[in-house]
């Protein structure tokens, strides 16, 4: 029987190995080695580096990606606590000081007294007589929606609140009363307060954009429709009555 090549011999002895394993002479296909995390570095098992798949398997280390930082939430409005002017502490008290300054604008605009004494009781009488009849009628709708009469609680509730209609008021009065102790004419005095009125007016709708929650135009948009109500009890004021 003729005898088998050198070459035929090594290569039935290459077929016989593990898969992926080297042979003694350099020949045959190199050993494909896995690869961490797709980067293309082969997997060291033994002690001297080699690609043989018996040794222990090196931990792949794994890094956590720093966590991106969330988009900040809106802040809140702030927790004011002014007691003068419309803006109040909470959104029942600011509508109340708002519609107080607006209510006591068109009484200086259209009253005909002769006197600032005079003026004065008919803008806090009128401003007074409004309270009482929004409580009143807060009360009432309650009773209807709700089928039970109010408690003691409420009713005092209710009593103790919505006073900002009239309190608003003050700064536009005391420039009424200070311009007339100042010698100035009743009529220029008058227009002098609901200009301050119209002041008032104007930074509540300023400060609906506080906090960032609306741009600059936008808050001058505001600001220009709040005090658009003053603009006009002036314009009425000029009016013959």
């Amino acid at each position: 029987m003729p005898a088998r090549s050198g070459r035929g011999t090594l290569g039935q002895s290459q077929r016989d190995q593990p898969e992926g394993a080297c042979s003694d002479e350099g020949e045959g296909t190199a050993p494909a080695f896995p690869h961490e995390g797709g980067r293309g570095h082969p997997r060291s098992s033994g002690p001297h580096g080699g690609g043989h798949h018996g040794g222990p398997a090196r931990p792949v280390l794994t890094t956590k990606p720093p966590d991106r930082p969330s988009t900040p939430a809106r802040r809140p409005g702030r927790k004011r606590s002014r007691k003068i002017g419309a803006v109040r502490a909470d959104p029942e008290s600011t509508a109340a000081g708002i519609y107080g300054i607006i209510v006591s604008s068109a009484v200086m605009a259209s009253s005909a007294a002769a006197t600032t004494v005079g003026l004065v009781a008919n803008i806090l009488t009128t401003l007074i007589v409004y309270w009482a009849a929004e409580r009143y009628a807060r009360l009432v709708a309650e009773r209807i929606h709700e089928g039970s009469p109010p408690s003691l609680d409420v009713i005092r509730e209710r009593l103790a609140t919505g006073w900002e209609m009239v309190t608003a008021t003050v700064l536009p009065l005391l420039t009424l009363v200070v311009l007339r102790l100042s010698g100035v004419a009743q009529g220029m005095a008058v227009t002098g307060a609901l200009i301050c009125a119209t002041i008032l007016l104007a930074l509540a709708g300023w400060e609906l954009g506080v906090d960032g929650r609306l741009s600059i135009r936008e808050r001058l948009v505001s600001a220009a429709v709040a005090a658009a109500f003053g603009v006009l009890m002036i314009g009425l004021k000029t009016l013959p009555h």
